[in-house]
């Protein structure tokens, strides 16, 4: 975290709380040469680090509420409209600085066994409960995670992400929690509301988005150091990593992986870098920031890798250590049992109609992809196609007798997969229905996709909406995710199940003109499909005051250097530019009715008149 911005962190990270978790584990390399021991040992750990979390770890911040300062521009005490979160989600998906298109959660193995996180949306029974409107955004605030940990594994070679609790689908399995009224107000209170309702296996790590304003992110951690697969943090209790509405899907900083990160182990005492209270001093670096009275800040690594793990690999997370370093010696989170190395990719199947050469890639990893495509014998339509739809991919294709057309699919850890595809002698005819006989109709499956509205005013919410109907049937309960184009790549911003007549129905509130389609997986004997692109036109919003000659607004979205106009008869008789609020002041060179103020998109008729006063 940079030095200049209130950081987000691990209730635990208290320099009490710490400096007691360390004093309970003295002794505790040597005492594992025996089960008993060790066993002994690690319960004694477990009950000191509860209860230096609950005694040292809880007072009032500098900002008057529990645990650690929230990020910049964030205020714990606001209550974050649905809509904030939706636009969180699409920033997210626009703005990704540490993944390339990913289509969600990474598949590992069954979703069940095993070591593994679960996630829940956590809301009190005296708070509004949002869990519809916002449990698709939470899966994609919880992907953004597993770029996070690719990307900081990527750096040194390897791979890593998340083992997830999920369903068959490789859906994110989601619990939907209600505590009871007073349950959210602190973290020891929600953690042993939870494990008294049974949250409290030691094989899950618990990423609770609580839907409360009371705090940013507290997450317990445990004291740790011994580089052993018993170590305390990986699989010998639950571990909760809370985080609270106002930082959901944070802008600059994920808080998500920052707590999670703490329950995998980090940052422990032996780390070369190590703060005051938890976490690290070379910046930039998701773990890192001034924690205490003392604590000296560098900037080893630039600015970009703020959401990054570990800047140089030396403190808490490398997937291939320097031999005899400090990280090769002690605790390592890239070795948690809570992380995998997620499968390469596969392309299971290809076909040649004629026309399209279609093939059938399988990502389990959930990393966004692209195909090339190489002709031989046929000429295609389209070097590359980029894409996050998980399961087709085609290109036009012009082939002669015998030739071929091979596909290269390269996830986003540059793993590949090819398919060579031969078009054959003939294409098959369609069989002829016997004499005096009509032709069964075929059941075609589709995926239809419109905007209530095709155009709208910033700060006013889009609705994409859309079917998906077999024959003339709507197919209900199956997946349907919303995309949206950024470039000529497509990302998922939110994800809905089709009702009982096959209708979904996406809430947006964009920015600017955008484009959304709706992609649909496969499943339930139907393939995958897309919608047609559906594009919303968004015309800025200007809000204007007149007093004498001055004319003075806003525009929204605010950005800097967008050009306002004051316009007469046609004339532009004025103009000045907005400055980082959007803010534009213009002068009428005199008195009168019929001016307008123009911005790009959008304008707006000053009905009353000017005057000198």
């Amino acid at each position: 975290m940079t030095a200049t911005r209130r950081a987000a962190s691990a209730a635990v990270t208290a320099a009490a709380g710490v400096l007691a978790l360390a004093a309970g584990v003295t002794g505790l390399t040597s005492s594992f040469g025996s089960t008993a021991s060790a066993d002994s040992s690690l319960a004694a750990l477990k009950a000191r680090t509860e209860a230096a979390v609950s005694v040292n770890a809880h007072g009032l911040n500098a900002e008057g509420y529990e645990g650690d300062e929230a990020p910049e521009g964030i205020d714990v005490d606001d209550e974050v409209p649905t809509e904030t979160l939706v636009q969180r989600a699409a920033a997210v998906a626009a703005n990704d600085s540490v993944s390339s298109g990913r289509a969600g959660i990474g598949c590992s193995d069954d979703g069940r066994s095993g070591n593994r996180v679960q996630v829940m949306y956590v809301v009190a029974a005296d708070r509004p409960d949002r869990f519809s409107q916002v449990s698709g955004l939470l899966r994609s605030y919880s992907s953004e995670v597993d770029s996070v940990m690719l990307a900081s594994a990527m750096e040194n070679g390897g791979r890593r992400q998340v083992r997830w609790v999920h369903d068959t689908s490789c859906e994110l399995v989601l619990e939907h929690v209600v505590v009871g009224a007073k349950d959210d107000d602190s973290f020891p209170a929600l953690t042993s509301a939870l494990k008294a309702m049974g949250h409290n296996r030691p094989d899950r790590k618990y990423l609770l988005y609580t839907d409360a304003a009371v705090l940013c992110g507290v997450a317990n951690v445990y004291a740790d150091n011994t580089p052993l697969s018993s170590n305390a943090n990986n699989g010998r209790f639950p571990q909760y990593a809370r985080v609270d509405a106002p930082c959901w899907a944070a802008s600059d900083h994920s808080v998500e992986a920052h707590e999670l990160t703490h329950t995998l182990g980090a940052v422990l005492s032996f780390a070369p870098h190590k703060s005051a209270a938890g976490h690290c001093t070379d910046e930039s670096d998701v773990m890192c920031y001034p924690d205490g009275d003392g604590v000296r800040m560098t900037q080893s690594c630039p600015t970009t890798h703020e959401k990054l793990l570990d800047c140089n690999g030396d403190d808490y997370f490398n997937v291939n250590p320097k031999p005899g370093s400090a990280l090769a010696q002690n605790w390592n989170a890239a070795n948690s049992s809570f992380l995998y190395d997620p499968p390469a990719p596969a392309l299971v199947s290809g076909t040649y109609d004629g026309t399209t050469v279609s093939v059938k890639p399988q990502v389990l990893s959930g990393q966004g992809w692209s195909i090339s495509w190489a002709g031989s014998g046929c000429q295609v339509s389209s070097a590359r196609t980029v894409s996050t739809s998980p399961k087709a991919a085609s290109v036009g294709a012009a082939c002669r007798q015998g030739g071929t057309v091979r596909a290269t699919l390269r996830q986003e850890d540059g793993r590949t997969a090819q398919l060579v595809v031969t078009a054959g002698a003939t294409s098959a005819a369609p069989a002829t229905p016997a004499p005096g006989t009509a032709p069964a109709p075929a059941t075609t499956a589709t995926l239809s996709a419109n905007a209530r509205e095709a155009s709208i005013v910033a700060g006013k919410q889009a609705v994409v909406q859309g079917t998906l109907a077999s024959g003339q049937a709507g197919v209900p309960g199956l997946r349907v995710d919303l995309q949206r184009r950024t470039g000529s790549a497509w990302g998922r911003v939110a994800t809905a199940y089709t009702s009982s007549l096959g209708t979904v129905s996406f809430s947006q509130l964009p920015r600017a003109t955008t484009t959304y389609r709706l992609v649909f997986a496969g499943g339930s004997g139907l393939d995958a499909l897309s919608s047609s692109a559906v594009t919303v036109r968004v015309a800025p919003k200007v809000t204007v005051q007149a007093k004498g000659l001055r004319v003075s607004g806003t525009v929204s979205p605010a950005k800097r250097g967008t050009v306002v106009s004051l316009v007469k008869a046609s004339k532009r008789v004025a103009t000045s530019r907005t400055d980082a609020k959007g803010r534009f002041l213009l002068k009428a060179p005199k008195a009168g009715t019929g001016y307008t103020v123009v911005v790009p998109g959008s304008t707006v008729v000053l009905r009353n008149a000017l005057s000198a006063r």
